[in-house]
């Protein structure tokens, strides 16, 4: 729904006033301590932080910590350029060289046809070697991450679970901390030490490891020889053959495990086998009481010793080396003939990129070194030696030292000593409240009442003036429950929101008259706060008089004194949108009845003017430039669904969302222009400037998230009007005398006689031209057999919430539409469109997009270039589900918009709606003459058309009834005596009586019959479903169910209804022979 705007003036005398106000929007609406391992000794002394080395561009792994800011295609740390300098200088030679035997001696040529076959295997070859490589590289990073995981939960489990026993003996305790410490330098060492054995270093003595494991007897450390550990001294040729990437300079990386005179072990396993004896012993001692388990860290050592032992095979590695070196060579005798001496860059170009994307392969393949597309293990390291020392930088908490305190904030500003005072059901409210959850969704008004009793009665806004809340309109409706109350349910909640008698004002907004003037009437004697609407008149009700007899204008008097002049405003567009307004409505511009009523306002002593609005942006910006700067000095908008705060001609605009999921917080300051000392007592400055202040606005935006609890006053509320909800779903709306056909296989596949209905209905209700809707839009899967159609049928068949919409778009766009809806025929798929207004024909033999063979619109050919409307759901306008044809202008369409979702009606709704107008007895008070006419012109067009209008019943006047007769789904008639029975005229849902929400709804006895009747019925469709299974039948085969003469009793209180199939939809086969599923 729209907008909505609060307020709240404070005045300090003379100087500066403050007035806090809530904006609803309605629409319902230290220094980190690093680890003492150091990293491994690099040649060339310590670094500095300033000091920049050439080398770690090219030889060390990534930093993710580094940032660069060149283009990826300029940096060369990581690149394979240097790697490819030699293959590519050959390949520039062999290109010249054949070019130039080309050019002066004999052609070679070969036909450019085998650069395309060769083309295709290389690249399947490069591919198949390049995600191989890319496979190991993921897993590696993966199983590292997994060692991450573990190493942190072991870390925190000894440290907190393993007791340190100080009540034996302050040295014990002291032993057993000690020991503690110790087993957590076993877990950095054992990243380590996996660390350098997948870099084929296996000893224990290099400078990050020999602190952590050097006081354990391991292989590793009895192996260690100068002599063979340390690698030999690299030349200059061949540090720059591995600069280049030559494989001819390039050592053996198990060099040093094989020079290796002693049994190295696997110190990662030994480290192991030491951390499980520690296990062991706290275990034996009773220090821990749950094991903790190593399996996982085990795994990782497998899991990675795996990806460094498994490369590509070598057969693989030698095949695509070979094929893709082929395929090189083969460049230039293939495009000198049309390139020329161009042969030569152009082989060099085609070569950089395949030898390039095999490179990348063998880089990646191995992800443990030292290369630059490694992962920076040092790094990982360093990072889970840095978290284990941020958990032992404590001892370990106590729960006295964290839960019974002052500053434990448990429950929204409520601390642990103010929720220990409190009972343990109202502690238990408060967290339910928490959650937010109820049936149906989400609760944002019960959120939002929490934020104004926070600004409200918070101590720190104490001496503040009380708040004034302002609401912009789009409060009774759309909504499912409104479909269900028609609007009743939204007034406690707004009452409650608006904080009492004179504390808050509501601007009228169009949806709020989707039920007709005289509920909305209804509606509003039932709220404690004035709805404003200045410039739209209803001469019917006297001379000058605002529709719905509101008021135009009106002066609040905050608890500091200052008056607050406001003024209600809405524009024309959303009027015509309304089809159940009065006739001869006279609407007036919106800024010329603010420069007409707002100097009464302050005359009569108003110091601040609020607009409140019910327009687009468009419109609220239209009024701020065409009034004078400071006639109106806030304008707190509605209508559309988004947050926006700007300034325009010196007024400020403000607009707080949508479904109350924002509300805006405002302080407004004002500054008293001081007087002349020319002019004592200010009497020679301009009235204006003597009783127009400026006024400024500190707003505060609010996002109602989860984070907020929900108030408890108000989710009691909203807990009540839901269970009141049950009891309202049983009650009977309608009738229909032949079975309506809801079934996915139906309506998802073939024309249905209840998506003829629906779509006439939306068609006629609006006055399109046509009318289509996704068949996903009716969920009952079910057929509801002829007899008595309840609140429930119509809310879970179509319980979506985006309204109608009506766009002006192309026949070209319509059959473009048409066929994205049977594009994935047979498919059960959503999209498949039910239609009115439309006959259109398509052939599930042919390719989707081009299915269909001819559409009609009203008997007359589809013209392409022909504009027509269009009644549809906003999720299609939106351009869902493949819609794109109907997308609407606002989303990047081409669709024009006349109804928006702003302005459209829910078909749950325009469904209860229709069948009000259907009632001959017990007729709801609240159906004024502007809704009849509306729907009885509807049900005129509708019996015009031959579809699913109303079949005329005998009616019976309720005194010369003897008996009360009930329908139940099924089809049964039961007999009830008048005057005890839970049928429909004892009390209806349509009645004034539901105005306490207590008279609408069928009676408790009605509930459980209908639930019992429901599971009845449930189990039978169940039973069906299951013996169709078993006898080989398929859903689809199942024909559209026909008009049946039931031999029910028709009822006495309403018309009922009785679609049919028409042949809209015409299916052709293959043969071509059609198949309608319909009656002619």
């Amino acid at each position: 729904m729209d907008t909505a705007d609060t307020t709240t003036i404070s005045h300090e005398p003379e100087t500066v006033g403050k007035q806090p106000y809530i904006d609803i929007d309605s629409q319902a609406t230290s220094t980190r301590q690093t680890s003492p391992m150091p990293g491994p000794k690099r040649p060339g002394g310590p670094r500095h932080k300033s000091s920049i080395r050439t080398q770690d561009s090219f030889t060390q792994p990534h930093d993710i910590e580094r940032h660069s800011k060149l283009p990826y295609f300029l940096r060369m740390h990581g690149s394979i350029t240097p790697r490819m300098i030699v293959p590519l200088a050959f390949v520039g030679a062999w290109a010249t060289l054949i070019t130039c035997i080309s050019k002066f001696v004999y052609p070679l040529v070969v036909s450019d046809l085998l650069l395309t076959v060769l083309g295709f295997v290389v690249g399947l070859g490069i591919s198949f070697r390049t995600s191989s490589a890319y496979e190991r590289y993921a897993d590696g990073r993966k199983f590292w991450a997994q060692l991450s995981q573990t190493s942190r939960d072991l870390a925190r489990h000894i440290w907190i679970h393993v007791k340190e026993r100080h009540e034996m003996h302050p040295e014990q305790g002291k032993a057993d901390l000690l020991g503690k410490l110790t087993a957590l330098n076993l877990i950095s060492a054992f990243a380590v030490a996996l660390k350098h054995r997948l870099r084929f270093e296996p000893y224990a003595q290099y400078e990050d490891l020999e602190p952590l494991v050097s006081h354990l007897s391991t292989f590793a450390g009895e192996a260690f020889d100068p002599e063979t550990s340390e690698p030999r001294p690299k030349t200059s040729w061949k540090r720059g053959g591995e600069y280049l990437g030559m494989t001819i300079a390039q050592s053996n990386p198990r060099k040093v495990i094989k020079r290796s005179k002693k049994n190295l072990g696997n110190l990662p396993l030994e480290i192991l086998t030491y951390m499980s004896a520690y296990l062991d012993a706290i275990s034996e001692s009773g220090q821990l009481s749950n094991g903790a388990n190593l399996a996982s860290l085990n795994e990782v050592l497998a899991g990675t010793e795996r990806v460094l032992n498994t490369p590509l095979p070598i057969a693989y590695s030698i095949a695509i080396s070979q094929i893709t070196w082929v395929y090189v060579i083969m460049l230039p005798f293939q495009l000198w003939a049309k390139l020329d001496w161009v042969t030569i860059p152009g082989t060099m170009f085609g070569a950089y990129i395949i030898l390039g994307i095999a490179a990348i392969g063998r880089e990646i393949e191995n992800p443990f070194g030292r290369d630059e597309n490694d992962l920076p293990l040092d790094k990982f390291c360093q990072a889970l030696q840095d978290e284990i020392n941020v958990i032992t930088a404590r001892a370990p908490p106590r729960i006295e030292d964290f839960v019974a305190t002052e500053d434990d904030t448990i429950i929204f500003e409520s601390g642990y000593a103010s929720l220990a005072a409190k009972s343990t059901e109202a502690i238990r409210v408060g967290l339910r409240a928490r959650t937010n959850l109820r049936a149906g969704g989400h609760a944002p008004q019960e959120k939002q009442e929490t934020l104004r009793n926070f600004y409200a009665e918070d101590a720190r806004f104490q001496g503040q003036p009380e708040l004034v809340t302002l609401f912009s309109g789009d409060a009774f409706n759309p909504s499912l429950e409104s479909s269900v109350t028609k609007g009743a349910h939204m007034v406690p909640v707004l009452n409650g929101l608006m904080g009492g008698e004179g504390r808050g004002v509501a601007c009228v907004g169009n949806h709020d008259l989707d039920f007709g003037v005289l509920q909305f009437r209804h509606l509003r004697t039932q709220c404690t706060f004035p709805w404003l609407l200045a410039n739209v008149l209803d001469p019917a009700l006297g001379e000058d008089v605002a529709l719905a007899s509101c008021k135009k204008t009106m002066i609040l008097e905050a608890s500091n004194g200052i008056k607050v002049g406001l003024i209600g405003l809405a524009e024309r567009e959303w009027l015509d949108t309304i089809n159940a307004l009065p006739p001869n409505l006279i609407y007036k511009s919106a800024s010329e009845t603010a420069k007409a009523l707002i100097p009464s306002l302050r005359a009569q002593g108003a110091e601040i003017i609020i607009a409140l609005t019910h327009a687009r942006e468009p419109s609220d910006i239209k009024l701020a430039e065409k009034t004078p700067p400071g006639l109106i000095d806030i304008i707190l908008g509605g209508h559309d669904h988004f947050y926006n705060h700007q300034i325009i001609n010196g007024t400020h605009i403000l607009r707080s969302g949508t479904d109350f999921k924002q509300l805006s917080y405002i302080e407004a300051s004002r500054t008293v222009t001081p007087a002349s000392p020319t002019a004592p007592n200010n009497q020679s400055q301009p009235s204006s400037q003597q009783h127009q202040p400026k006024w400024s606005f500190h707003i505060t935006r609010h996002d109602i998230t989860r984070s907020i609890p929900s108030d408890p006053s108000t989710l009691r509320l909203v807990d009540t009007q839901t269970s009141q909800l049950k009891r309202h779903l049983e009650t009977p709306i309608g009738y229909t005398h032949t079975p309506l056909d809801a079934r996915f296989t139906t309506v998802r596949t073939r024309e249905s006689n209840l998506g003829n209905f629906v779509c006439d209905l939306m068609r006629h209700h609006h006055g399109a031209d046509c009318a289509l809707m996704a068949g996903g839009t009716i969920r009952g899967d079910q057929v509801y057999s002829p007899g008595v159609l309840r609140l429930k049928d119509i809310m879970n068949c179509f319980p979506f919430e985006d309204p109608v919409v009506v766009l002006r778009v192309s026949g070209q766009a319509i059959r473009k539409a048409l066929e994205n809806s049977v594009a994935l025929v047979p498919a059960l798929e959503g999209r498949y469109c039910q239609v009115a207004g439309i006959r259109f024909a398509y052939d599930v033999s042919l390719p989707s997009g081009a299915r269909v063979k001819w559409v009609e619109i009203g008997d007359q050919p589809l013209e392409a270039e022909k504009s027509y409307t269009v009644a549809t759901r906003g999720y299609m306008g939106r351009g869902k589900d493949g819609f794109t044809p109907l997308l609407v202008r606002s989303e990047g369409g081409e669709a024009e918009e006349i109804v928006s979702e702003e302005n459209g009606i829910l078909i749950s709704m325009m469904l209860r709606q229709y069948f009000m107008s259907l009632k001959v007895l017990r007729r709801w008070k609240g159906w004024g003459p502007s809704m009849g006419r509306h729907w009885g012109g509807v049900q005129e067009k509708l019996r015009a058309d031959g579809g699913g209008g109303a079949v005329d019943v005998l009616v019976v006047e309720p005194k010369q009834q003897q008996q009360a007769h009930k329908h139940t789904r099924s089809g049964n008639l039961k007999t009830q005596h008048s005057g005890g029975y839970d049928g429909v005229d004892t009390d209806d849902d349509d009645d004034d009586d539901d105005d306490d929400g207590e008279g609408l709804a069928a009676s408790e006895t009605a509930v459980a019959e209908g639930e019992q009747e429901g599971r009845r019925m449930t189990l039978a469709r169940s039973a069906v479903r299951h013996w169709m299974r078993v006898a080989g039948i398929k859903a689809e085969q199942v024909e559209t169910v026909e008009e049946q003469d039931t031999g029910l009793l028709l009822p006495d209180w309403t018309r009922g209804i009785a679609p049919r199939l028409e042949g809209r939809i015409v299916i052709i086969d293959g043969s071509g022979s059609s198949n309608n599923h319909g009656k002619y």
